[in-house]
């Protein structure tokens, strides 16, 4: 009987377990905001991105780092977006090292001739820059962006071939 009484408290929890995800998600380990950090976990190295949009945007920002408690845990992110108004907007955010992730700034519904520029800069160097333009129409189901992807956001290193 007791044995029976264990079995069923096992699927019970699995059950609950399995709802639990359904409904909320498996734990996940990204945090979301909607401004610009100033700081990015503990902080480091200062780092300014710098965007220009000709349009109302929206700026993406994702940082990722392996977990500090071991290779058996899931990576730790955080991810901001912000809308920004047309015009230049510069941001410096204190970013500790082997920190990866994208600098995104997209224009909802773009008309011809709209622009997105970004930019990184660590310390004085430009560690990367892509800017776009909209020479024709957009077409059905594509978006409007410019982006870098960032190997490691205080060491000034970029994936060339993203």
């Amino acid at each position: 009987m007791e044995l029976i009484k264990r079995a069923v408290i096992a699927v019970l929890g699995t059950v609950a377990t399995l709802a639990w995800w359904t409904f909320r998600g498996p734990p996940d380990h990204t945090e979301m905001l909607s401004e610009v950090p100033a700081v990015v976990w503990e902080g480091g190295t200062p780092v300014t991105i710098a965007a220009s949009n000709s349009h109302e945007g929206k700026l993406h920002l994702s940082f990722n780092r392996k977990n500090p408690k071991g290779d058996t845990e899931p990576d730790i992110s955080l991810e901001a977006n912000v809308k920004l108004a047309p015009g230049d907007h510069t941001y410096t955010i204190q970013v500790p090292p082997a920190v990866h992730g994208y600098v995104e700034l997209g224009i909802d519904a773009p008309p011809v001739g709209a622009k997105a520029a970004v930019k990184v800069h660590v310390g004085d160097k430009v560690a990367a820059e892509d800017e776009a333009q909209l020479d024709a129409p957009l077409e059905k189901g594509y978006a409007f962006f410019a982006q870098i992807y960032m190997q490691d956001y205080a060491a000034a290193e970029v994936d060339e071939d993203d």
